[in-house]
């Protein structure tokens, strides 16, 4: 009985480990695309700034 229950607790420590780690995989790739797509509207405005650039070509 004391195996089992063992056995369990080693279970669930494993599963909020693994669910930790997926987390963290999500949320650094979440970030990376919030990172990917604040930049490219950046070089926008600095294109559009530098005048390389029309407002209507960037707007689409």
């Amino acid at each position: 009985m004391y195996d089992e229950r063992i056995r369990q607790l080693d279970h669930q420590w494993a599963t909020y480990a693994y669910a930790r780690e997926e987390e963290i995989e999500y949320g650094m790739a979440q970030a990376i695309e919030r990172g990917r797509a604040e930049g490219v509207e950046q070089a926008v405005i600095t294109l559009m700034k530098k005048g390389h650039i029309s407002p209507e070509i960037a707007a689409t």
